[in-house]
Order: C-alpha cells, then structure tokens, then sequence
C-alpha cells in the first residue's frame, strides 16, 4: 500500500455535531491541508469569521452542506440524525466517551480520551474550574484518585487529518489517549502552578517562588491495583498502526501536559471574563 507523507489529495468533509476545540483544532489543520469543509447554513458565517485568516488563503475551504460532493466523509459526534446518509456515505463519529458507542452504527468510531481542552461545562473542565477557584481562594483540594492518559486537542486533530483519507465503508472502532498516565494529583499539581504563574502575571503579583525552575512530577512505575480507580489505557494500539500503515507514522503526540493545561487556563479565564 502506498504511503503519503503529505496531503496529496484533496477531502471534502460534511461537519456534523457541535464545534469544540477539537473539531476547531481539526478545521484549522484541515483547512491548511488542503480540506473542504461543509457546514450548515446557521454555521457558515460564524465559522468562515473563526478561520478568517486560513479563508484568506483559502477562499472555498468552508461552504455549504448542500454542496458537498457525494463522496464527501461526514464527521459527526453522538446524537447526529445520520438516517438520511446513502450506505455508500462514509462516516466517521468522534466520541468523548466509550458510553456513546452505538452498536447499530456502520461507520467508523473514534473514541477520543482525556482530550485536552474541552468545551466548556463538561466534567472534564469544571474539574479545572473548581480548582482555579481554589487557587484563587489560596485552597488546597484534595483530588479524587484517578489516573488519565492526557492527550492534546492539536495532537488528536493533526492525527484525524492525516487518518480520514483512509477510513473506508464498514463499522470499525479506534481509541486515542496520551501513552502516559497521570494521577490527578499529578495533574494538580501541574495545574496549580501555571494557574498561580498566570493570576501573578494578570495582577502583578510575582514573588520569587514563580521563577523557580521545576522540573514537573517526576517519572516513576507504579503498581498495579485491582481498583476500579486505576483506569488502563485505552488500547491505542490500533489507531496507532492504521496510522504507521497508511501515512509512515504512527500515534506520536507531541505537545507536553503543561501545554495542554495551558490552554485549558486560557480557556476558563476566557470563560470567565
């Protein structure tokens, strides 16, 4: 099978479902790649206003639903009214959670783990609110025992480009998730920090504890438990070859923790304001 470097061809793709970073990070790369996109009416203006910069340079980049060819993929998220779609349409549904599997459903399905960051008012993200009011507050919480596998919503995007080409007709499942587990009170840790750094900066309140270098949590195995708290990693094995088999390379997310959590902060002051 031949291998593609790059974005050799040119996809159209039908936009079904709620945006959120996610779907935002996967237009943007996708436009950038080369990709249509095909949206409903009530959504055209506010997104060719989202990616003004990227419609500059691609002009057609987002049109109407109306006008998607009919071999277009459309990528829609749980709950989508997809009974009209021909079966000769591919699908593809971007999922949040292995809880919105449907069985019936013969297209292909993308469970995203702990992606980083998500649309405001999930669990995931008034996790982080809760603990941006508590270090606003000066308290300490006590996080719940949990381990998550972290993953960059630009990271997941960048992989769902350089998949979509090849996703072909019949029902299939895939998981993403960072390679790495992070309890959360790891994650609070790192959270707690760039929060205090951020609110130092927007009040000018720096103190030297700020500018210490800190190297994060360090890495270290830990045992296995029984528990039904110590979650496994979702098996991103699958996603990973399909990846290495189609393009050259595999599931290899880039962007750090740290990073991610700072748009995660960027985000609920932005919530905020």
């Amino acid at each position: 099978m031949q291998v593609l470097h790059r974005y050799d061809m040119a996809l159209s793709v039908v936009m079904g479902g709620l945006m959120d970073p996610l779907t935002e990070a996967f237009m943007h790369k996708g436009i950038l790649a080369g990709y249509r996109f095909f949206v409903p009416s009530n959504r055209l203006e506010p997104l060719i206003q989202l990616f003004s910069a990227e419609c500059t340079t691609f002009p057609h980049a987002i049109t109407l639903q109306e006008h998607a060819p009919p071999n277009a993929v459309h990528l829609v998220q749980p709950g989508a009214e997809i009974d009209h779609l021909s079966p000769s349409t591919r699908q593809i549904m971007l999922h949040r959670s292995t809880e919105t599997l449907t069985p019936t459903f013969q297209g292909v399905n993308i469970v995203v783990h702990d992606v980083l960051p998500q649309h405001p008012g999930n669990q995931t993200m008034n996790l982080f609110a809760d603990w941006m009011n508590a270090v606003q507050n000066g308290k300490q919480p006590t996080p719940p025992q949990g381990l998550h596998h972290w993953c960059s919503a630009n990271d997941v995007a960048s992989a769902l480009v350089r998949a979509l080409p090849f996703f072909q007709l019949g029902a299939a499942t895939y998981h993403i998730a960072g390679r790495r587990g992070w309890t959360l009170e790891e994650t609070w840790t790192e959270f707690e920090g760039l929060t205090s750094r951020t609110l130092a900066g927007e009040h000018g309140g720096f103190r030297s504890t700020h500018l210490l270098a800190d190297g994060g949590p360090p890495v270290q195995a830990r045992q296995l438990a029984d528990s039904d708290e110590i979650r496994p990693r979702p098996d991103i094995v699958p996603f990973h070859r399909f990846l290495e088999t189609h393009t050259g390379e595999g599931w290899q997310p880039t962007m750090p923790l740290r990073q991610s959590l700072m748009l995660v902060i960027a985000a609920l002051r932005e919530s905020q304001s």
